[in-house]
This record gives C-alpha cells, sequence and structure tokens, in this order.
C-alpha cells in the first residue's frame, strides 16, 4: 500500500525558474513529513504483541520503501510513500476484526494542506491477496 506523491507541476514551476534540484528537496522533505506522521499515528500494539511496532517500523518512503520507488515516469516526477505489509492496509481501512486506523491518508491530508502543487496518487491500494474460506477450512 502507497501513495505517490506527484509534483510535476511543482517542480514544472521550478524547473522554469532553472531551481530543480531545490523543488526534489522539498518533495523529499514533505515525503518525510508524511512519514514522521503516519509513524505518530498507526496503531503499535502492546507490550505482549511480538509484533509491536512492526507496521510502524514499515512506513517508507522513495526507495527505501521499495526498489523505483522514486523517479520519473511518463506522468512526471513521484516518490511513493507508505508500507509494503500487507497488514498495514488492514489497518489502513479496517476489516471486520477492527475497525480503520487512517495513518497515511491522515498523514497526507495533514502534509499536503497548505502545499499547494502537489497531488497524490494512490498506486498498490489492493487487498492483501487471501485465502478462499473452503481452503482455510482445509
Amino acid at each position: 500500500m502507497s501513495a505517490a506523491l506527484d509534483a510535476a507541476p511543482f517542480l514544472k514551476a521550478f524547473a522554469n525558474l532553472g531551481l530543480e534540484g531545490m523543488a526534489i528537496e522539498i518533495e523529499h522533505g514533505v515525503a518525510q513529513d508524511i512519514v514522521d506522521r503516519a509513524r505518530s499515528i498507526v496503531h503499535v500494539g502492546g507490550a505482549d504483541d511480538p509484533n509491536a511496532g512492526e507496521t510502524r517500523d514499515s512506513i517508507a518512503w522513495g526507495n527505501d520503501l521499495h526498489a523505483g520507488g522514486e523517479g520519473i515516469d511518463t506522468r512526471g516526477p513521484y516518490i511513493d510513500v507508505g508500507s509494503m505489509l500487507p497488514k498495514a492496509f488492514y489497518e489502513e481501512f479496517g476489516s471486520v476484526h477492527g475497525p480503520a486506523v487512517s495513518f497515511l491518508r491522515t498523514a497526507i491530508a495533514e502534509a499536503m494542506a497548505g502545499k499547494g502543487g502537489f497531488g497524490v496518487s494512490w498506486s498498490g491500494m489492493t487487498r492483501p491477496r487471501q485465502k478462499s474460506r473452503a481452503a482455510r477450512r482445509r
């Protein structure tokens, strides 16, 4: 699960001024702000949980998230922000076992408030694959 920051309009404006490097640094700062805020919101788990903090620690941006997590595609420059951990999907969107704790969408909304020029495109927001009910009974 990740979201890509689409900074093409922002970077284009800076490119017209010859300031691409500064624009990319700003984009990196926004991505780090999102990661920091998401980590502060996400459920960490109790002291008796052997995986306490696993989801928090999996939240990252760019190439720290996955190979190809930052670059330029046909729409322009992008940075992926999110978690590759399947249970992060259920934390974000909830399940029959618990309510959603929207850590990533909340962090993005807070970081993007007042920062014109960036867009957000959701990618990899697919539900983790599960076995069918029949396969789980076996």
